[in-house]
């Protein structure tokens, strides 16, 4: 599992720069103001809309049955899924019953599939029906510009190990696998407080079943993912009904 950097000593991992510096996120998308929060409408289909929130709201473990007790923090995850993950269910419990009973209906209940890796092959898991979740790799790289860097395989190799003076690169783990490409600042998420900018979670399978995949600060994906007993930044995403003909125009425009 690769925990979020704190040492770049030699021989300890690779040292990789993730597309070119964005002094600050991209938002290539609309965005939209639901229940408080802001969002990125990342897709429209039958009136529906696909929505992402524009920052991370929080950070949070992917699965909090993996959690080691200290002094064993780096110790390996166990398998888990999206299915069996408890931020699944953290979404699709805590989290949307902090919407108004009026919101939740306009949630629509989604058929979310879960592929394997394709770059590691680690299996995804069943199928679920779910109100709120993650987007895959697959969701990632076509929501955010659309490139085929992840279904095509076009791995961004690491340099040598060494410091980062301009502040975009990111201290990887031996081994690991990204894509990064012009678009990486499309995918950078601020925390919510604005102050730096986060890490978060994608719903799929790492590089084992004990890592799920992450999109890194400088906008990179990590396909061979963190542990998922780390703390990670949570981008909720949910397919919006309209509540009116009406609201769906003054929000969303036509269609």
């Amino acid at each position: 599992m690769i925990p979020r950097p704190k040492s770049n000593a030699a021989g300890a991992g690779f040292f990789i720069k993730c597309g070119v510096k964005p002094a600050a996120p991209v938002y290539a998308h609309p965005v939209v103001r639901f229940a408080n929060l802001e969002w990125l409408v990342l897709d429209a289909r039958k009136g529906r809309r696909l929505l992402l929130t524009k920052n991370a709201i929080e950070s949070r473990v992917y699965d909090d049955a993996n959690m080691p007790k200290p002094p064993e923090y780096y110790a390996p995850a166990l398998p888990v899924t999206w299915e069996t993950c408890s931020l699944r269910k953290y979404l699709n419990g805590e989290f949307l019953e902090r919407f108004t009973a009026k919101q939740r209906k306009r949630i629509a209940k989604t058929k979310v599939v879960n592929p394997d890796n394709l770059w590691y092959g680690t299996p995804g898991g069943a199928k679920t029906v779910d109100k709120v979740f993650l987007l895959s790799a697959e969701e990632l790289d076509r929501y955010f510009g659309d490139s085929g860097d992840y279904l095509n395989k076009r791995r961004h190799t690491g340099e040598a190990v060494g410091s980062d003076p301009n502040g975009f690169g990111i201290f990887m783990g031996r081994g690991a696998s990204i894509f990064s490409n012009s678009h990486d600042a499309e995918r950078v998420a601020m925390c919510r407080d604005n102050r730096r900018r986060e890490y978060w979670w994608l719903r799929s399978p790492g590089g084992d079943r004990g890592n799920a995949v992450t999109v890194c600060a400088p906008g990179c994906a990590c396909l061979n993912g963190a542990g998922v007993n780390l703390d990670y930044g949570v981008r909720p995403a949910l397919w919006l009904k309209p509540a009116s003909p009406r609201l769906r125009s003054l929000i969303f425009g036509p269609g």
